[in-house]
């Protein structure tokens, strides 16, 4: 449950091979305008190149787009990486 509630506060979680051996992923809610939970967005990655640290600094730009609302939203950078910032 303390986990659960940690997801709740912070919008993010991670999934540290819990669900496939050998793949980390931090995923976050995309919620409507009144709050419900309607889809959601994750970036999974081999754990060999992703490590738990790498994870958590993606929580994040990961959460800007999980929140993201049209033309708030840009996505700069170069392949296996990049910068997300709101307009």
């Amino acid at each position: 449950m303390a986990e659960l509630t940690t997801v709740r506060r912070t919008g993010w979680a991670l999934n540290l091979q819990e669900s496939e051996r050998g793949v980390n992923a931090v995923g976050a809610c995309v919620r409507d305008r009144p709050g419900r939970a309607v889809a959601a967005v994750a970036v999974a990655a081999p754990s060999a190149r992703c490590p738990k640290g790498r994870l958590n600094r993606l929580a994040w730009p990961l959460l800007l787009v999980a929140r993201h609302r049209p033309g708030t939203v840009t996505v700069t950078g170069r392949r296996g990486g990049g910068l997300m910032t709101t307009a």
